[in-house]
């Protein structure tokens, strides 16, 4: 299949439409949420492994 071959810039810019304007929204949100779980683990496996290590005799 022959990829399409634009006729001006305008058909190539990025797309600035409500929808796309939505789109990227939630995109952003479900990317800070997804780093925020990330942090909470990675905050929870370390405080686990400290606590583990004090119950352990190692400081």
């Amino acid at each position: 299949m022959p990829l399409a071959n634009p006729g001006n810039r305008a058909e190539i810019a990025p797309r600035n439409t409500a929808l796309h304007r939505r789109k990227r929204a939630r995109n952003l949100a479900i990317l800070l949420a997804l780093a925020a779980l990330i942090a909470i683990f990675y905050l929870v496996t370390i405080v686990r492994i400290q606590s583990g290590m004090a119950a352990g005799g190692v400081s």
